[in-house]
């Protein structure tokens, strides 16, 4: 998956947060304990799939780090290599 995909991914998410952090602040009637439980436990639900996406980020960056990293090191050998 591109990290550009998970980003948008992520964000989706953080909206989701927002809108169920929202929830019955401007109705009439204030929510019952029931669902300010069931709320509250979608909130941390979401946090937890957004904080999960942005581990896979940092893995996937750090991983196309390392890999132009090593693509570097190995062009420098070949380039070693040629010049003997």
């Amino acid at each position: 998956m591109e990290i550009t995909t998970l980003n948008r991914l992520r964000g989706a998410l953080k909206a989701k947060v927002r809108k169920v952090e929202l929830f019955g602040t401007g109705s009439e009637q204030s929510p019952s304990l029931l669902e300010v439980k069931l709320h509250l436990k979608n909130i941390s639900a979401l946090r937890e799939k957004i904080e999960l996406l942005e581990k896979i980020i940092t893995a996937l960056q750090w991983r196309s780090t390392y890999q132009n990293l090593t693509r570097s090191s190995s062009s420098q050998k070949i380039v070693l290599i040629k010049q003997r």
